[in-house]
C-alpha cells in the first residue's frame, strides 16, 4: 500500500470525502503525462471528481489501483472552508491581517508541500473559491473547490503533513473566523467592477471571457504567469462548458502575459516587489535526451535541409523506420516508439513504401489525412501526437504548416510559432522535425543559415541536418550534421537511395559541410591540378631562399596568382600535407595592415 493510498483510507475512516488528483512520478514529473505540466500534482485525475469524492474505501482503493502514485485530494464547501497560505509571501501577508485582527484560532493545519499551510475551518457561509483577494498569496477553498490533501507529494519532493497536534485525530475543526468573511466582502465591493464567480461558460464565449478576467486578475490583481495558470485552470473546470482544451488555456495565458502586472490590493512595498528573479542555482538542469544521438534530440526541433530531390524525405523516412522498428542506426541506439508524419509532398502509398522498404514497424507509424488544411498551431496536432504517443514527428515541408498569415521571412512572426511547436515537443517527449528546403543564392553560405525563411527558423532548431549529393559520387548522398545546441556534432553519414526509395547506410564519413559549396568544390578541385601545385610549391620554395627561417607573406606579394573563385586560404590549408612532405610548411594566418598573409618557412618536425 503506497503512502497516498493509506492517507486517503485514513482520512476516509474519519468521514472525510476524497478523490485522487494526478501526482508526481519517481521522475519528478507529473502522472497527467503532460511534459511540461504547470500544476503538477495538483489538479484532479477524475472530470467529475465533485460527484464523484466518496469515503467508500472499496472505491478508494480501486482508483488507487490504477496508478498508485495519485495523490489524494479533498473537496472543499458543504461547511468546510480553507485558507491556503502560499510560501513566505502568503506568511507575511497573514501575519499583517492576525497584526490587525488577531491570531488565528487552533484548528486542523497541513504543512504543505510548497512551504505554506492549508487552515481547515468550519463555516455557514457559502463562501467560493477566491485567489488573493484575503491577501496576496492567501486563497480561499469553498464551494466548488478542493485543496490536496496530507500524505500527497509535492513536486519539490516535500509531502503534506498535518502540522504536529494539528490533526483530526488531536483537534476539532474551529469556525471559520468572522473577521475573514468581513474582509472576504470589503474586498468584494473593491472587485465590483468584475465578478465571474456566479457565472456559467457556455461554448462560444469561453475564449473570451477567460482573457477578460485574466487580464483582471493581471491588471488588477498583480498575478503572476504561475498564479494565473492556477485560477484559470480552476475558472475553466469549474465554470466553462464544456471546459477548454489545455492548449486553447496556455494560449490564453500566453497572450493575458503581454500585459503588465498590477499593484494588487495590498499597499506595503512588499506585495508591490516584484517576484520574477529566478537565482542560477535554484534552476533544475536536466539532461537531454535524444531518440537519436546526437541527430534527434527528444522534446526539441530538428531541421532536415536540402534541395528538391536530394534525399530529405527519403532519409527522414528512414529514421522514422529505425524509431519504430527499435532498430539501430549505424550502431546508435534508437529509442523505439511511434512515429506521426505530417505530409503535404507525398501520399500515404508512397510513405508507407518507404518505411517498409527501411524495415519499419508499420503499426507503429501514423499519417494525419487532413495534414494539408492544419497548421503548426492547430490544436488538433497535439492532440494526434498525444492519440499515438508519438516519439518522433514528421512535418513535411515546414512552410507548409505556418499558415498563410505568417510570413516565414519574418523572424516576429516565425518566432511566436516555433515557440509554441517547441513547447508542444516538451511537454509530450516527443522529438519533431521540420524537412525544410534550401534558401537559392546563398551556395556559399554556412549551412546553418541556408534554411529557406526568417534566421529564427534555424535558431529555433537544437539540431540541423544538411542532405544533399556528394561532390565526387553523385549517385551517393551526404548527411551533415551541422547544428548541435545539445551535444557535440554527430558524424556525417553516407547514404544510397535505392528501389522505392529505400536506404541504403553505407557508413561514416569525413567530409563536412563544404562537400555542398561551390568554393569548397572549386577548391578541390584546384587542389588536384598538379601543374596548379607546381607552381605554389616553387613560390614557396623561391621565398625561402631570401626567408631561410621562414616567415609571413601577403597573397598579393606571394609570386603566384590563385586561380578565380578560389580563396588562398582553404586552398593551402588543403595542400599543406603535400607541402610538408616536399620541406614546408604553412600556417598560421594573420592580418595586416596591407592585406591577409601566411606564414611560410621550413618544416623541421623531423627534427623533433
Amino acid at each position: 500500500m503506497t503512502r497516498q493510498l493509506e492517507s486517503a483510507i485514513a482520512l476516509s475512516s474519519a468521514g472525510i470525502r476524497i478523490f485522487p488528483a494526478h501526482g508526481v512520478s519517481s521522475a519528478g514529473k507529473c502522472t497527467c503525462g503532460r511534459a511540461a505540466c504547470k500544476n503538477a500534482g495538483k489538479h484532479p485525475a477524475l472530470k467529475s471528481w465533485q460527484t464523484l469524492a466518496t469515503t467508500d474505501e472499496e472505491t478508494i482503493r480501486r482508483w488507487w489501483e490504477r496508478e498508485p502514485h495519485m495523490n489524494p485530494a479533498i473537496p472543499t464547501g458543504r461547511g468546510v472552508v480553507v485558507v491556503d497560505v502560499d510560501g513566505e509571501d502568503g506568511k507575511r501577508s497573514l501575519r499583517l491581517l492576525e497584526q490587525k485582527h488577531g491570531a488565528l484560532p487552533p484548528t486542523w493545519t497541513v504543512n504543505t508541500g510548497g512551504g505554506g499551510y492549508h487552515y481547515y475551518f468550519a463555516s455557514d457561509a457559502e463562501l467560493r473559491n477566491s485567489a488573493g483577494k484575503l491577501g496576496n498569496h492567501l486563497d480561499i477553498r469553498g464551494e466548488g473547490g478542493y485543496v490536496i490533501a496530507p500524505g500527497a507529494c509535492h513536486v519539490s519532493g516535500n509531502l503534506y503533513e498535518w502540522k504536529k497536534g494539528c490533526s483530526p485525530a488531536d483537534i476539532s475543526l474551529a469556525d471559520l473566523p468572522g473577521w475573514i468573511v468581513r474582509e472576504l466582502q470589503m474586498r468584494r465591493k473593491v472587485d465590483s467592477d468584475f465578478i465571474l464567480e456566479d457565472e456559467m461558460i457556455c461554448e462560444g464565449s469561453r475564449n473570451r471571457r477567460l482573457f477578460e478576467y485574466g487580464c483582471f486578475l493581471r491588471g488588477k490583481r498583480g498575478k503572476t504567469v504561475p498564479e494565473l495558470t492556477e485560477e484559470l485552470t480552476r475558472m475553466n473546470q469549474e465554470k466553462c462548458s464544456p471546459p477548454l482544451e489545455s492548449t486553447e488555456l496556455e494560449q490564453i495565458i500566453r497572450s493575458v502575459d503581454r500585459y503588465p502586472r498590477g499593484g494588487g490590493p495590498e499597499s506595503d512595498f512588499e506585495s508591490l516587489t516584484p517576484r520574477g528573479l529566478i537565482c542560477a542555482v535554484d534552476v533544475e538542469y536536466r539532461e537531454t535526451e535524444f531518440v537519436i544521438k546526437p541527430y534527434v534530440p527528444e522534446g526539441k526541433l530538428t531541421i532536415i535541409q536540402g534541395n528538391p530531390g536530394e534525399g530529405k524525405t527519403a532519409f527522414a523516412c528512414a529514421l522514422a523506420a529505425k524509431v519504430t522498428s527499435g532498430e539501430s542506426f549505424l550502431g546508435i541506439p534508437c529509442k523505439k516508439g511511434n512515429t506521426l508524419i505530417l505530409s503535404v509532398e507525398d501520399d500515404r502509398e508512397e510513405l508507407k513504401m518507404r518505411i517498409q522498404e527501411n524495415g519499419g514497424d508499420l503499426t507503429r507509424c501514423f499519417f494525419v489525412s487532413e495534414a494539408s488544411i492544419l497548421f503548426f498551431n492547430s490544436p488538433e496536432i497535439e492532440e494526434y501526437i498525444k492519440e499515438t504517443r508519438a516519439k518522433l514527428v514528421i512535418f513535411d515541408p515546414f512552410q507548409s504548416f505556418l499558415g498563410s498569415k505568417v510570413d516565414m521571412h519574418r523572424a516576429n512572426e516565425t518566432r511566436p510559432v516555433l515557440a509554441k511547436l517547441a513547447d508542444v515537443a516538451a511537454r509530450n517527449e516527443c522529438a519533431i522535425i521540420l524537412i525544410c528546403h534550401m534558401a537559392k543564392g546563398l551556395a556559399d553560405t554556412p549551412a546553418v543559415l541556408r534554411s529557406l525563411g526568417s534566421i529564427d527558423i534555424p535558431g529555433a532548431s537544437r539540431s540541423i541536418m544538411q542532405i544533399g549529393h556528394v561532390d565526387d559520387n553523385p549517385s551517393q548522398n551526404l548527411m551533415v550534421h551541422v547544428k548541435c545546441s545539445n551535444a557535440a556534432k554527430g558524424e556525417s553519414v553516407l547514404f544510397t537511395i535505392g528501389n522505392h526509395a529505400g536506404i541504403s547506410l553505407d557508413g561514416f564519413s569525413e567530409k563536412d559541410e563544404s562537400n555542398f559549396y561551390t568554393c569548397g568544390k572549386k577548391v578541390r578541385q584546384a587542389a588536384k591540378d598538379d601543374f596548379l601545385y607546381e607552381n605554389i610549391l616553387s613560390a614557396c620554395r623561391d621565398f625561402l631562399k631570401e626567408h631561410p627561417h621562414g616567415d609571413y607573406v601577403l597573397y598579393s606579394e606571394f609570386g603566384f596568382k590563385f586561380p578565380n573563385g578560389v580563396k588562398p586560404k582553404p586552398l593551402l590549408d588543403t595542400l599543406s600535407g603535400r607541402l610538408k612532405d616536399n620541406g614546408i610548411t604553412v600556417g598560421p594566418y594573420k592580418k595586416f595592415p596591407r592585406g591577409t598573409g601566411v606564414w611560410i618557412g621550413p618544416d623541421t618536425s623531423f627534427l623533433m
